[in-house]
């Protein structure tokens, strides 16, 4: 892969819960990479903003090593403070 983000479509079918089981699988499975589930269904927001698709099932794939830095450059800003705990610590157990 390259340094650039990736997706994966998958079924519409699946649930919000089989889907967060599926990224964590792959994380086992594939731990140099981060799969972030984005379900069409979930209500995730950040002030007020939804920040899923909700059109399709996603995994959001990216390179631990790439994503680990960019998370650092982020937290000497601001830009963590417009989660939640509870949203930011789900988002980091990816």
């Amino acid at each position: 892969m390259s340094s650039r983000s990736h997706y994966i479509c998958v079924s519409k079918k699946i649930s919000k819960s089989g889907l967060e089981t599926y990224a964590l699988k792959l994380k086992k499975q594939y731990p140099e990479f981060v799969f972030l589930p984005d379900h069409r269904q979930a209500k995730t927001k950040m002030k007020n903003i939804l920040t899923g698709n909700g059109k399709h099932n996603l995994l959001l794939v990216q390179q631990r090593k790439k994503l680990n830095g960019a998370r650092k450059n982020l937290a000497k800003g601001s830009y963590y403070n417009n989660m939640t705990a509870e949203y930011k610590n789900k988002l980091f157990d990816y």
